[in-house]
């Protein structure tokens, strides 16, 4: 043995140290006591000091045989006390330990000259920046920087990701000899916008390659990105299952479960997570793994690399750091310390002047503090202008909801028209039902708001009413049509038909005068005869008039393509069929910028999931 030809004139304490990994493998695998491990160090004692009476004050003397024996009667082997035997790799993930619910004083940290330690990453992870960045390895023992992405300058990160980084590659050479992590695009070193992704702003994002290998099983190392099918074969390389499930296992538990994402191509996926049950990996790490890696639906499906995104470190959410949904259940997304935060900038608004209770709000949204809306919406009747001000673009940039009696009220009190116009900004951006009642009143008024541009209040309600298809508020939509103002005509009409599947075939912004007074008067008289019937019964009756009856039951994945391929029809059908599929299958949708044809893709992708899903 290594340890035994060493030089036995070693101390104790020197040999505690060298002993510290035999400490953690005996603790870990079989529950060792401290009795327990005092033992292991007695036998290391006996065999490399045996001059020595004792290994300390307390231990006993050192008596090889006797203490083995002892070892052994408690279900510690000296083999697998010392020995690195292959054996089945176990899987837990250790909770991140809870941080200390104090936080420093709120004038230290709104204090500019704060000092930043380490990196930190601001905002989302589409439109944050990075600080303080660290460099990946280009070129390390256990992983480097593909050659095709060397130019782009994108190898950088925070201390989180340089560190996960650095363990996986680590980890990944130990079980597979020779083995290099190869990286493709982190983030820049400033962070912000970056060629060739929507994301990747803000440090928590990172592109792997794919660990390849040839049809004799030989490794290879990537100088690009290699993209794969189904079969996991491109030519004469495969898709390494064994080593790229290593790297996903490895990513789980490294970063203890603050990997929130895992981009990569969904039959890729079910490869690597068909190998995970061959070699019994626990049910639970697959469950975890099948809910993170995710093949995503408005970019690129991911064939060519994995791309892995982190939650937001403790300290950056302090600062500014923006998670996403959806939060998985075993991360930590240290609540009870950001709110620990929120609550210490909130204490700082008694004491403070306007300019520093101005400061303090700015920092609440910067930290996303929206359990501090309705403590500053209390305080909208008694502060100055410009305190308002800032209470209220609060309210708007973190979507408040639960304060439309306090905005609204502020609207119809002040005298500031800078406070009112502000007001109602806000009031719009209300869920219908805080601001329903302001805004029919708004539909018939037709006077200047003090928004810039002075718009009439009646285009103001109508906009604001774009995406909210209510029936309550049709009748003074329809009474809208008659407005003096050409632009609040488009927008109600646009809204009723959205509401109601009822197209008109006018033109409310030329139409003459005689044209609208009759398609108005049609207008009421069809709301006369269908006001009681439900909305559904509208839609429907929309869209079979349009020539694209609908099947009874939605739910069902053959009778929803039909809407999927309405996705691409004229308005209002294609956005009623969008909203229609949102509210079937609860996705998002995919985001306005890509083309029909692409939001068509990614609806047949979300149905044929999502039927896979209950099958």
């Amino acid at each position: 043995m290594v340890l035994m030809e060493r030089d036995r004139t070693d101390t104790c304490t020197d040999l505690e140290k060298r002993a510290a990994l035999c400490r953690e493998r005996i603790a870990a695998r079989n529950g060792a006591s401290d009795g327990g491990v005092r033992l292991v160090l007695a036998v290391l004692c006996a065999i490399l000091c045996p001059h020595a009476p004792s290994c300390g004050a307390n231990e006993p003397a050192c008596d090889a045989e006797s203490l083995l024996a002892e070892l052994q009667s408690i279900g510690v082997g000296w083999q697998d006390s010392v020995a690195q035997t292959e054996e089945p790799e176990a899987w837990t993930l250790e909770p991140i330990e809870p941080p200390p619910l104090f936080d420093i004083p709120y004038h230290d940290i709104l204090n500019p000259a704060r000092p930043v330690q380490g990196s930190r990453s601001y905002g989302s992870v589409s439109g944050g920046i990075l600080v303080n960045s660290r460099p990946l390895p280009l070129d390390g023992e256990a992983c480097y920087v593909l050659r095709s992405h060397v130019r782009r300058n994108a190898h950088w990160a925070t201390d989180e990701m340089l560190e996960l980084v650095e363990r996986t590659a680590r980890r990944l050479a130990e079980r597979f000899e020779g083995t290099r992590l190869a990286i493709g695009d982190a983030s820049l070193p400033e962070g912000g916008d970056i060629r060739r992704h929507h994301s990747h702003n803000s440090g928590r994002d990172i592109d792997f390659a794919f660990f390849i290998r040839d049809r004799r099983g030989r490794l290879l190392n990537p100088t690009g990105l290699v993209r794969f099918g189904a079969s996991g074969q491109t030519g004469s390389q495969l898709f390494d299952v064994e080593r790229n499930w290593y790297l996903v296992r490895t990513l789980l538990v490294e970063s203890k479960g603050q990997v929130q994402w895992i981009f990569v191509s969904r039959p890729l996926i079910q490869l690597m997570l068909d190998h995970a049950r061959s070699i019994g990996e626990p049910e639970e790490l697959i469950a975890m793994a099948q809910q993170v890696m995710h093949q995503p639906s408005d970019s690129s499906p991911h064939d060519d690399h994995f791309h892995v995104r982190l939650y937001c470190s403790r300290q950056d959410l302090l600062e500014g750091c923006l998670n996403s949904a959806p939060r998985w259940p075993w991360a930590s997304l240290y609540e009870e310390r950001h709110q620990a935060r929120v609550e210490e900038l909130l204490s700082g608004l008694a004491a403070e002047e306007p300019p520093g209770q101005i400061q303090l709000i700015d920092f609440l949204v910067q930290i996303d503090g929206r359990s501090a809306i309705s403590p500053l919406v209390a305080l909208l009747p008694d502060r100055p202008a410009e305190v308002q001000l800032a209470i209220l673009a609060a309210c708007r940039q973190l979507r408040a909801s639960g304060v439309g009696r306090e905005v609204i009220a502020l609207y119809h009190t002040s005298s500031d028209p800078t406070v009112r116009a502000a007001a109602l900004q806000t009031a719009v951006t209300l869920p219908f039902a805080e601001a329903a009642d302001l805004l029919a009143e708004l539909l018939a008024d037709e006077e200047p708001t003090e928004l810039p541009g002075r718009p009439p209040a009646s285009r103001v309600a109508a906009q604001a009413l774009l995406p909210i298809q209510e029936p309550a508020i049709v009748p003074n939509l329809i009474d809208a049509l008659g407005s003096r103002d050409p632009q609040t005509r488009i927008l109600a009409a646009t809204v009723l038909a959205r509401t109601t599947a009822k197209q008109d075939r006018v033109d409310w912004g030329g139409a003459t005068a005689n044209q609208r007074r009759r398609a108005i008067d049609a207008w009421r008289e069809w709301y006369q005869q269908n006001r009681d019937l439900p909305r559904e019964t509208w839609i429907r009756d929309g869209f079979a008039q349009a020539g694209h009856p609908l099947a009874e039951d939605l739910h069902n994945p053959d009778s929803l393509y039909p809407l999927v391929d309405l996705t691409e029809a004229e308005e209002p059908l294609a956005y009623l069929a969008t909203r229609m599929l949102r509210e079937i299958t609860g996705a998002p949708g995919p985001p306005d910028r890509l083309s029909s044809r692409r939001r068509k893709a990614y609806w047949r992708d979300m149905i044929e999931r999502q039927s896979e899903a209950d099958y």
